[in-house]
């Protein structure tokens, strides 16, 4: 799951453009425990193994540049 900042707003491309109308409990987990700025993305990988998680967040990651 990717979440960016953008326009003030936290979205999650593709599903949602307001997390915290859409998501009120992502969305404040995710404030509170990161405090994203504009222009800023969260990627959140999980998988079965943390290997794959790794190379699903390296994945994402490299999908934003």
């Amino acid at each position: 799951m990717t979440l960016v900042v953008k326009g003030g707003k936290l979205r999650m491309p593709g599903v949602s453009e307001d997390v915290s109308a859409d998501f009120p409990d992502l969305f404040e987990a995710v404030m509170r425990s990161l405090a994203p700025s504009e222009g800023d993305a969260v990627v959140v990988a999980y998988a079965d193994d943390p290997l794959a998680a790794e190379y699903g967040a390296l994945a994402a990651a490299l999908s934003l540049l």
